[in-house]
């Protein structure tokens, strides 16, 4: 049983003790998923995607008190009401951070739930585009769950966008390989290999300046 250490959203921050790739890091570094670098009031927009999150997670577990929801998400929790009222769900958990001891990365699902009778990972968006990227994250998200599930498989994944207004958008994403994380981890960890090694080059040319400059006095 591997120790899991996770913030105050459920992401993993460190696996007995050492920290691993996530899902999102390994999808942002590759250039794969959206930047946000620079987008005006990113603070504020994370911290409404996150209140809207934890919502969600109050609702999953019947404890929502209605009279603390903020003004700003107000539309996001009334369209999830709406897609668990207009498609029955039954939770299995919301949150749930998990680590892949066979692939040694981790990552947090927004959502494991039975949508008409199928066990499915559901990402959970509140922007007002969705990524393509999170055809890979949800994917991910699938590996990890069946990894640690073995006998209880997931058999759908989606992404559910909620929009401000109230309305929301669920889209089945199954048809995308999931595989195609464990293709990008590959990468990414090339990619950890050559900086690791181009930073021991320069600080090897670095030192060697060095050493001509105190010849040379």
């Amino acid at each position: 049983m591997h120790k899991l250490v996770t913030d105050e959203n459920n992401r993993i921050l460190t696996v007995d003790g050492e920290g691993k790739p996530h899902i999102t890091q390994v999808l942002a570094d590759l250039g794969l998923s959206k930047s946000f670098e620079g987008v005006a009031d990113l603070e504020w927009y994370a911290t409404r995607g996150k209140a809207a999150h934890a919502a969600c997670r109050l609702i999953n577990e019947g404890c929502l008190d209605e009279k603390s929801v903020a003004e700003e998400i107000k539309g996001y929790v009334f369209a999830y009401q709406q897609f668990i009222k207009e498609k029955p769900i039954t939770v299995i958990g919301s949150e749930i951070p998990l680590y892949s001891e066979l692939h040694d990365f981790c990552g947090t699902s927004d959502l494991v739930c039975f949508v008409e009778n199928q066990r499915s990972v559901i990402e959970i968006k509140t922007t007002s585009n969705i990524d393509p990227a999170v055809e890979i994250q949800v994917g991910a998200q699938a590996i990890l769950w069946d990894e640690n599930n073995q006998t209880k498989q997931i058999e759908k994944r989606y992404v559910l966008q909620l929009k401000a207004d109230g309305t929301y958008r669920l889209k089945d994403l199954t048809h995308v390989p999931p595989y195609l994380f464990l293709d990008a981890l590959k990468v990414w960890r090339w990619k950890q290999t050559h900086k690791r090694t181009n930073a021991q080059k320069h600080k090897s040319m670095s030192a060697e300046i060095e050493t001509c400059k105190e010849i040379a006095k």
